[in-house]
């Protein structure tokens, strides 16, 4: 569901207003993201689901099962 090479611009833009607003309504949540996929709604809007955690001990379990 990721966008085509032709909208790499538009996502790129979209993506780096997300963190931004991230950054500012969450500043001291400091978290790994582990998956993520947009998702669409309809023709026009997308919502993005993330996996995330601070969990030291499920992070090397999840990179164990990755290599």
């Amino acid at each position: 569901m990721n966008p085509g090479t032709d909208d790499v611009e538009n996502f790129e833009h979209d993506l780096r207003i997300l963190i931004q607003k991230k950054l500012e309504m969450f500043p001291d949540i400091k978290k790994v993201i582990i998956d993520a996929m947009i998702e669409p709604i309809n023709e026009t809007q997308y919502r993005i689901n993330i996996a995330s955690t601070d969990d030291k001990e499920s992070l090397k379990e999840i990179f164990k099962m990755r290599k």
